[in-house]
């Protein structure tokens, strides 16, 4: 009916009333979530309602939270809640990506590296997780892992010429840092046409 305090009041209270229980509250909050993603004025309303319920948010609820703050622009709220998702649901292969992606974005790349590691023990077969390896690893001047990662990465590619563009690009950088000219370029060329045909 347009009277927001009044609901923030009553997301509020069923937030913390003991007598509801966990699903309904994650209901409460994805909702409310959604309700600031669409009215961003009541951010500071939403800081405080999450701050009441540290204590029980679910994979869930920390998931959709850092898709807000992704969505808001603040990777590192983002990334902090997704990891929180991660550490009760540490299989969740979209998360996995999501908290590996962020943490490329923000430069963290010793962590993606560690990170990207673990995951692929559990999903092998899965090459953004060899990209991701990859271009950590060319980052921190790696470059025989980075050819490493990244060849065996695209044993696993199939029908992604967006990726595949993408991993010859990382193995061009690698070779281009070891002195193989020649590989380089025969790898970047193999990038440019796969972009060409987008």
């Amino acid at each position: 009916e347009g009277k927001v305090d009044d609901a923030i009041s009553s997301v509020k209270i069923a937030l913390t009333s003991p007598e509801i229980n966990a699903d309904a509250k994650a209901k409460v909050l994805k909702d409310f979530v959604g309700f600031v993603a669409r009215n961003p004025e009541y951010e500071s309303d939403l800081i405080d309602v999450t701050a009441l319920i540290d204590d029980n948010k679910d994979a869930q609820t920390h998931s959709d939270l850092g898709q807000y703050y992704l969505k808001a622009g603040n990777k590192v709220k983002a990334l902090s809640n997704f990891k929180e998702a991660l550490k009760q649901d540490p299989n969740d292969f979209k998360l996995i990506k999501d908290v590996l992606l962020l943490q490329l974005d923000i430069k963290d790349y010793k962590a993606v590296i560690k990170d990207s590691e673990r995951a692929l023990e559990l999903y092998p077969a899965q090459p953004i997780l060899y990209l991701v390896n990859g271009v950590a690893n060319n980052n921190l001047n790696k470059y025989k892992k980075t050819i490493e990662n990244i060849e065996m990465g695209l044993d696993f590619l199939v029908d992604n010429p967006n990726m595949e563009a993408d991993f010859y690009s990382q193995l061009s950088i690698a070779h281009r840092a070891l002195n193989n000219i020649s590989k380089s370029e025969t790898f970047a060329k193999k990038a440019q046409a796969l972009k060409a045909q987008q």
